[in-house]
């Protein structure tokens, strides 16, 4: 039985964020608001989907490099801040090895169980498919999070400045 269809989101849905400080102290207050969510009285079955200020959101998004010859599928509640640490190369790993810095394509889900089962399904399919998906929404592979970021930002987290 498939589930629900996702949200896709716009080029320019999330709000831009200033600075690395700022991500971080959105992040910690995420954190914060699911913990507290578990622990709520009025939230007796403990679900980390819900919290005080209405449903959370987990995104599953696609990143490729500027040459287009790497796809990298991930899955974040946080799409902001992991977007800005795929740019910086905050963590070492596939993304980082092979400049994995550009969104083109986003999907957005109320309920994190299903962001992970499409992530996984996503995971499963051949690159040519991720291409005509990604071109369905997304025509040109334009990075989707173009002016979330001050480019000042990026560069300083880089060793740039």
């Amino acid at each position: 039985m498939p589930g629900p269809s996702p949200t896709l989101v716009g080029a320019r849905s999330p709000a831009p964020v200033a600075s690395r400080r700022h991500l971080r102290k959105l992040n910690k207050l995420g954190n914060t608001d699911i913990t507290n969510a578990r622990k709520s009285q009025s939230n007796p079955n403990g679900r980390a989907d819900q919290c005080k200020f209405g449903s959370m959101q987990y995104y599953v998004y696609m990143l490729t490099n500027r040459w287009r010859n790497v796809l990298y599928t991930g899955m974040t509640r946080g799409i902001e801040a992991r977007v800005f640490d795929h740019k910086t190369k905050y963590n070492k790993g596939f993304a980082s090895k092979y400049n994995c810095d550009r969104l083109v394509y986003l999907e957005t889900y109320t309920r994190a169980g299903d962001a992970i089962a499409r992530e996984k399904e996503l995971k499963k399919y051949r690159r040519a498919w991720k291409e005509n998906l990604i071109r369905q929404d997304n025509p040109n592979w334009e990075d989707l999070s173009d002016g979330w970021y001050d480019p000042r930002d990026i560069a300083e987290a880089l060793g740039k400045t």
